[in-house]
């Protein structure tokens, strides 16, 4: 497993929710955390980015591997809830380290959105 963050608070919880499910399909389970290679938002599957989207959380843009990490408030950000890329970056600092909080002036809704990493 390559966790998204490797300072990540919810690591050991996430491990302990792996282990749960793959031991109701197998007898023993090992799992091995990997930080050699970083993780990237990039990696995010198309479906990954619309469960995302269906919870109300704007996916990472894409950046490309060996670029600078932009800044989010030099990317348009698309509302999760309308689609609108009438949004303002509310706060980087969100509930999480990965996570900033966005709001929609099409639709008023106050959204997070997920840093590119």
């Amino acid at each position: 497993m390559t966790p998204t963050f490797a300072g990540c608070p919810a690591l050991l919880q996430i491990q302990v929710e792996i282990r749960e499910r793959l031991l109701a399909l197998a007898v023993t389970v090992e799992i091995q955390i990997n930080l050699q290679q970083p993780w990237s938002s990039d990696l995010l599957s198309a479906v990954a980015r619309d469960k995302l989207h269906a919870v109300g959380i704007a996916p990472p843009p894409r950046i490309g591997r060996g670029r600078a990490i932009p800044m989010l408030v030099n990317q348009p950000l698309t509302c999760p809830y309308c689609g609108s890329q009438q949004t303002r970056l509310e706060n980087v600092f969100g509930p999480t380290p990965c996570r900033a909080i966005a709001y929609c002036q099409h639709c008023h809704q106050p959204f997070e959105q997920f840093k590119p990493l």
